[in-house]
């Protein structure tokens, strides 16, 4: 019953409840990704969880300065990863995606009902091409899932250093088999904890130890622009 009628409301109150809280901090970032990049702060991805299932544009905070390379050359064998597009990553891209607050213009996504905030991790078209051309069992699960894809979820949370294609396929369909209400509250406080600990694992960030206290710093950053927008407006 949760997943047919009260994920979709429970994805709108979460999503939108996040959207006002968070709204300063939408604001900080894109001030600060705008004067590093000199462009919109947020761009659009093309993604899906196949090349034919829920395919849409993606929303992230960009995190990448303009890169030379025409094409993106992939370890199709068993990883997902792209350690050398690192060298393009702004100084706050590193420590939005440590953090995994690149994500946070998804939301939008999800009032749209293009996503959940907990589901499969959509991909590129690139990818779904590399998984359908040497993973063809796993792209044709994704390729047959009906659920939303995810902001957050059990491989988001989870994935190996190496994002093994295999671990993909075991927590989406882990997940498509177990979807409840307090499976979900589960993963968002894991996520939670991920985002303060910055021990979010990102594809093109290399392995490196970001200390506690940078996310910490981001926190009281946040609360006190927070405090002081809420005094002036009331």
């Amino acid at each position: 019953m949760y997943k047919t009628y009260f994920k979709r409301l429970f994805d709108l109150f979460v999503s939108l409840s996040l959207l006002i809280i968070l709204f300063p901090l939408f604001l900080i970032i894109g001030i600060i990704v705008w004067i590093e990049t000199k462009k919109f702060p947020v761009f659009k991805q093309l993604r899906g969880l196949s090349l034919n299932n829920q395919v849409f544009y993606i929303y992230k905070f960009r995190t990448l300065v303009e890169s030379n390379s025409s094409s993106v050359k992939l370890n199709s064998n068993n990883s997902l990863k792209r350690e050398h597009l690192s060298t393009h990553l702004t100084l706050s891209g590193k420590i939005l995606r440590k953090t995994g607050l690149d994500e946070l213009p998804q939301l939008i996504n999800i009032i749209k009902g293009e996503m959940s905030l907990i589901g499969p991790r959509p991909l590129i078209l690139e990818d779904l091409h590399i998984i359908k051309n040497s993973f063809p069992k796993v792209y044709e699960h994704r390729d047959s899932m009906k659920i939303k894809p995810g902001i957050t979820g059990l491989w988001q949370i989870n994935r190996d250093k190496d994002f093994s294609i295999h671990i993909l396929h075991y927590w989406d369909s882990y997940y498509s088999n177990n979807i409840t209400f307090l499976n979900d509250i589960k993963i968002l406080f894991d996520t939670i904890y991920v985002i303060l600990l910055s021990k979010h694992k990102d594809a093109i960030l290399p392995e490196q130890k970001i200390r506690l206290s940078l996310s910490l710093t981001i926190i009281f950053l946040y609360t006190f622009f927070y405090t002081i927008t809420i005094s002036f407006l009331f």
